[in-house]
């Protein structure tokens, strides 16, 4: 059993090849936004906090499409492990559509009622004000958000990574130069500040569909077809499609929901807990994107054998994951306690002395927050890649909502603990989900092809 899961070099390779494209997209992602996030904070000292209000609207409509994504993602890796090209078509097609139809009434919200959403988040009038105006300009790309979404997840669920990786970094320096242009009035364009950065963040979106589009019909993927063959879909036939994925979005739904309602708990204590909590956030980001890489290669390297009926090989890959779960979280742990202070202070020096010791303080707590989700989103990729997707769900929104939620308004509005003492407490979460997230991998429900699910 020792050698079985030894990490051998072929394994290391074969994630390499996944994870590093990833890792390096989403690194000039995560500088990117820091970059935005230091822009925002430079111009307006509620523009941190106003930011991360809007932001969260956004997050409960992408968190819907991830689930769909990742629903029929499961599909799409399986589909693309067997070599069956016409369903994996009409896959495509079916999460491109729903991820559509997310979309809308998540705009049409925003753009009518943008003050009624920021203000459940937080009371303060000035922070509502400057948040309206961001959120109804990146709602109008919501729809530019699903479509790139659903092309960056096929493209990962069929290893082409590097697709994902030139593509999403073209945009987001995009992003950051509109954003810099916008935000300040460069080069003769208006001033518009914190709107600004919604207005670039609107004009990138739209590029990078575009881009998405045009290269995957350039290039004929495996995946893009003529229009009856992606979006002709025999609703009969995929009817147990929609029987599995159905778990995965309501819980991914519920998930985003829950993850805006910490900052409507921590909106309780005002707006230097909500920049805090926004700074935290966005420098752990450098830490948590080596997570969503490998996790990424769990679902595209299980769900391939699984595709192929290769119950032993994917037995003995997800051993060697959590092997390697084991070595991340060590130095992602050490690495998140030794930049807290300095990241902080380097990057957010115009802030105010609170809000910046608050901030590296909730670092300093994501170092055992990004340990427990580490082995949490692996366990979750094995799960998800073999179809789980109903005890997944449980895991991931009931242990949210019966335990993580509660926890949050409790600390803040019960016993009034700082900020800090919450989010550390809140991480209680975590530990429950990996418990149970481990008996279930160990049960071997996931060990599952369901590619049989939908006839060809």
């Amino acid at each position: 059993m020792r050698n079985k899961t030894k990490l051998d070099k072929s394994f290391l390779s074969m994630v390499a090849t996944l994870a590093i494209p990833m890792i390096l997209q989403q690194l000039v992602e995560t500088f990117v936004g820091l970059a935005d996030s230091m822009m925002v904070s430079s111009y307006s000292q509620l523009g941190v906090s106003a930011v991360q209000v809007a932001s969260q609207w956004e997050w409960v409509s992408t968190s819907l499409s991830f689930g769909i994504c990742s629903g029929v993602g499961i599909y799409v890796a399986q589909f693309f492990g067997s070599k069956d090209y016409a369903n994996l078509k009409k896959s495509f097609g079916l999460m491109l559509l729903l991820s559509l139809l997310v979309a809308l009434p998540f705009t049409l919200a925003a753009v009518f009622f943008p003050e009624v959403i920021c203000g459940f988040y937080i009371a303060d009038k000035a922070v509502i004000a400057e948040a309206s105006y961001y959120l109804v300009l990146t709602a109008l790309s919501y729809v530019f958000v699903m479509i790139s979404f659903t092309y960056n997840y096929t493209y990962r669920c069929i290893g082409k990574t590097k697709v994902t990786m030139y593509v999403s970094s073209l945009v987001v320096l995009l992003n950051c130069l509109l954003n810099y242009l916008l935000i300040f009035g460069r080069l003769g364009l208006p001033e518009m500040g914190v709107a600004g950065a919604g207005m670039g963040t609107l004009l990138s979106r739209a590029i990078g569909s575009l881009i998405f589009f045009v290269y995957s019909r350039m290039t004929s993927q495996v995946f893009i077809g003529k229009f009856n063959e992606m979006f002709k879909i025999n609703l009969a036939t995929y009817k147990p499609l929609f029987i599995r994925i159905l778990p995965t979005v309501a819980n991914e739904g519920l998930f985003g929901l829950g993850q805006s309602l910490f900052v409507k708990a921590f909106g309780m204590l005002g707006a230097t807990a909500i920049a805090s909590v926004a700074i935290a956030d966005r420098i752990s980001n450098i830490f948590f994107m080596v997570i969503w890489a490998i996790v990424s290669a769990v679902q595209a390297i299980i769900g391939a054998e699984l595709g192929r009926n290769n119950i032993k090989k994917a037995q003995e890959y997800a051993s060697m994951f959590m092997r390697l779960g084991v070595y991340t979280t060590i130095i992602l742990g050490i690495g998140l306690l030794i930049t807290a202070f300095p990241s902080v202070h380097l990057l957010y020096g115009n802030e105010s002395p609170i809000v910046q010791e608050a901030a590296a303080y909730i670092l300093m707590a994501y170092a055992v927050k990004i340990c427990l989700r580490l082995f949490n989103a692996v366990i979750f990729g094995f799960l998800r890649a073999g179809g789980d997707t109903k005890y997944l769900a449980f895991l991931d929104s009931g242990i949210l909502y019966l335990v993580g939620i509660p926890l949050a308004f409790f600390c803040v509005g019960v016993l009034h603990l700082n900020i800090v003492i919450a989010v550390l407490i809140v991480q209680i979460e975590q530990a429950v989900r990996i418990y149970l997230a481990y008996r279930r991998y160990k049960a071997g429900y996931w060990l599952s092809n369901i590619t049989g699910d939908i006839a060809s």
